[in-house]
């Protein structure tokens, strides 16, 4: 028949005779016979739809390389759970690590021009989360990771395939579930260059634009799964300006943007006239809402009109009865906070890893933001260095994180801090009662009324900016003027109806810089 063809892929029996050719011994196959498909087991199945933790990442063949001498290599993963096993005398063992090869790893090969030079590499990286089978191969013992039929749920649950897709090969495979959290950001979409293959995405925690090509945008068969993993939709969502996005963040340097200030001028860092070179790589597009960049600290809060600004109509700034609560640092930065949280409880595991290494070097002030957020929930259990790069800054490099372990040296967290650097960590920590409003912080029919004066009594919301910290006030209305406000108003004829007049400029003040 034609399914016992010898083809490739033909399932065989054979007696292997072992013989002297020229002087060298060499196998051969005597006395082949077709099996039906099915028939020869090359291993044995130890569990199904297992997560684990990539800890090395499979290496794909250079381009160009010659295929009998490719130079790919497996990566390796770590199990969640170990699997339990005997080895071949009996005994049990503990299964905590597995191996994968390139050809499985999800999203497949992808390849891109790096500096005039084609390049290959995968859309997963160490540290990111994997569904697949666990195996045992027959001729060496060694365990693998194999594709599943396992599929995943919304909210991470992982389901059991039914019916026919149970046994159907032709769609098992290996699943990105979730993406390390080193180095992953959030933001939304700002700008978009379909043309150009570029955009830029409004950062969440900092107030800079991150840059990045259309290229880097994950495949939509890896993005369905990413998305169920965080508790929404697996449909497929269109990458326009204003969707959420999530994103491995990545620091190329400082841009300087022109000289007007002179030389020195470029040399000083912070300069009005540079600005961060940040990319973003391995997207994953969000619904709008998925991104919190304000949060509503809180609503209905009455206060008092303290001052109104003599410079500026429909300004001032009021005192609440209330004291505000900022956001707390975890909320601004809750990526970072769930990293620490995840790496604390895995590392306290026997089997868990014990360090985080970053892969890139990252900002100044986004390498703030981690170094702060181990010292605030790892001190006396994590410690934290810098792994020099080379032609980098010295005092840089790849932050890597460490649990300490029994005897272990710790490195210091804790860094001599300017009193500047002390002075506004603690304003953003305070408790506000007294903040200014504009106009724009205003009900709308108060924006053609007389403008808030001292004393009148006030109901407003109070928000803050995930982006920059600031605190504003929203939705302020009046809901008792001052007395002597309102009768110097009516004595001066004030009335909100538009009128025209002529007069003489006294005076032009100049727009500041």
């Amino acid at each position: 028949p034609d399914e016992f063809e010898l083809k490739k892929g033909q399932e065989m029996k054979f007696l292997v005779v072992t013989e002297i050719v020229d002087g060298q011994i060499k196998c051969s196959a005597r006395k082949l016979q077709c099996l039906p498909k099915g028939s020869v087991q090359f291993h044995t199945v130890i569990a199904r739809g297992v997560k684990g933790i990539v800890t090395v990442c499979p290496q794909p063949p250079s381009a160009g390389s010659n295929p009998g001498y490719a130079d790919d290599k497996d990566g390796s993963i770590r199990l969640l759970d170990p699997l339990p096993d005997r080895d071949a005398d009996g005994n049990e063992i503990s299964i905590t690590d597995v191996s994968f090869e390139f050809n499985d790893a999800p999203g497949g090969v992808y390849t891109f021009q790096q500096r005039g030079a084609t390049s290959s590499g995968l859309w997963i990286l160490n540290g990111d989360t994997l569904l697949f089978d666990v195996v045992k191969e027959l001729a060496d013992g060694s365990y693998q990771a194999a594709p599943t039929n396992h599929t995943l749920g919304i909210g991470g649950i992982v389901e059991e395939p039914s019916g026919e897709r149970a046994n159907d090969q032709s769609t098992a495979c290996i699943r990105l579930v979730a993406c390390s959290l080193v180095s992953r950001a959030e933001g939304t979409m700002h700008t978009l260059k379909v043309q150009g293959g570029y955009g830029f995405i409004h950062f969440a925690e900092r107030p800079i634009d991150v840059h990045f090509h259309t290229y880097n945008v994950m495949p939509e068969e890896l993005q369905a799964d990413l998305r169920k993993q965080l508790g929404y939709s697996g449909d497929e969502i269109k990458l326009d300006v204003g969707v959420g996005v999530q994103f491995d963040i990545c620091a190329h340097g400082t841009v300087h943007s022109g000289n007007r200030g002179g030389a020195d001028s470029r040399n000083r860092r912070g300069s009005p006239h540079e600005r961060e070179n940040v990319k973003a790589h391995r997207i994953l597009i969000l619904p709008p809402s998925a991104v919190k960049v304000d949060k509503v600290l809180a609503k209905g809060l009455k206060g008092v009109v303290k001052t109104s600004d003599a410079k500026q109509l429909y300004a001032g700034f009021v005192d609440l009865d209330e004291s505000i609560e900022p956001m707390a640092f975890e909320e601004r930065h809750p990526l970072v906070a769930k990293m620490i949280d995840d790496f604390l409880q895995e590392s306290s595991k026997p089997h868990g890893r014990k360090q985080l290494v970053y892969r890139d070097v990252l900002s100044a002030k986004d390498d703030e933001v981690v170094v702060d957020m181990v010292k605030l929930k790892g001190a006396g259990v994590l410690s934290l260095d810098h792994i020099p790069v080379a032609g980098g800054d010295p005092r840089s490099g790849r932050l890597c994180i460490k649990r300490i372990v029994d005897g272990q040296q710790a490195h210091p967290l804790v860094e001599n801090e300017s009193k500047a650097d002390i002075k506004k960590k603690q304003q953003l920590s305070e408790h506000h009662k007294n903040l200014r409003f504009d106009k724009s912080s205003l009900i709308e029919s108060l924006k053609d009324d007389l403008p808030p004066n001292a004393g009148d009594i006030i109901v407003c919301d109070v928000v803050q900016s995930r982006r920059t910290g600031k605190i504003t006030v929203e939705n302020l209305k009046i809901i008792e003027r001052n007395k002597e406000t309102v009768d110097v108003a009516a004595f001066n004829g004030a009335t909100t109806n538009e009128s025209s007049g002529v007069g003489v400029v006294q005076n032009v003040v100049p727009k500041s810089n």
